[in-house]
């Protein structure tokens, strides 16, 4: 009796899952935003975000301003001041290097240009 029952639930429990995977859609990329690299804008250059987190003495450095507006990631910045990132709004940012670097979540990271294609 206990094997009859367990059989009848494996098997409606298995055919209930089926049929739910079925019916889910698969993912449509047609569907999902374009997202561009995260980057800034800054004296009519676009600098992209690296990945790198940088430490160096910040009274070395002139803060050359702060991030003023923030646009979606899927949209490049095309302002002076502006971003595709999260809100990073009143990030200070300083050229450093070859780049640039933002400071944002107590650290600061490094952004850097690109030859044209």
């Amino acid at each position: 009796m206990q094997r009859c029952v367990f059989l009848t639930l494996l098997i409606f429990f298995m055919s209930g899952c089926t049929s739910t995977i079925n019916e889910l859609p698969g993912p449509t990329i047609s569907n999902a935003p374009a997202a561009l690299p995260p980057s800034v804008m800054v004296n009519n250059t676009l600098y992209f975000y690296t990945g790198r987190i940088i430490f160096f003495d910040t009274a070395e450095y002139e803060c050359l301003g702060t991030i003023t507006s923030v646009v979606t990631l899927s949209q490049m910045p095309s302002e002076n001041g502006q971003s595709n990132m999260f809100n990073i709004v009143d990030a200070p940012y300083v050229v450093y290097e070859d780049g640039l670097a933002l400071f944002w979540d107590d650290e600061w990271h490094f952004f850097e240009t690109r030859e044209d294609d």
